[in-house]
């Protein structure tokens, strides 16, 4: 059990036992080069959330046990993803920050997730967007 309060930032992870831990991050490899995948950082998520909310703002990570999956979610209080972008968060090389994003996150986060029978969803409005990541507590990937 974790519960971690920042003021802006909260994790909370209570009745979460992780006893086994997913090969993810760089020893995935991309499905056409071949290569290990960098570009994921598993503090990303709640960076991208901390931009959109501005200075007033809250992040909520957590996750839960839910039948046989776990899922984590990051939710924030900001002015959520317009709808004419909102198709595209998760296209390789979409992005809405300055020069010098790549744009890859979301693209290889869903690969990564998917690679573990796992899937990511999305739902926003203004004041609150949420990412859901469903993974299986037990998956058949080794």
């Amino acid at each position: 059990m974790f519960r971690k309060d920042s003021g802006r930032l909260i994790h909370d992870y209570r009745d979460v036992n992780v006893t086994h831990k997913p090969r993810v991050g760089c020893e995935d490899r991309n499905e056409r080069t071949g290569e290990a995948e960098h570009g994921v950082d598993r503090h990303r998520p709640t960076e991208r959330a901390l931009d959109a909310i501005g200075e007033q703002g809250r992040v909520v990570v957590s996750a839960r046990p839910e039948g046989s999956n776990v899922v984590v979610r990051v939710v924030d209080d900001g002015h959520g993803i317009a709808d004419d972008i909102k198709g595209r968060i998760f296209d390789p090389f979409f992005t809405t920050k300055p020069v010098g994003s790549t744009g890859l996150g979301l693209d290889i986060a869903r690969r990564i997730v998917r690679r573990h029978e796992g899937q990511i969803e999305l739902e926003t409005r203004p004041g609150r967007t949420e990412f859901r990541v469903v993974l299986p507590a037990e998956s058949s990937v080794g």
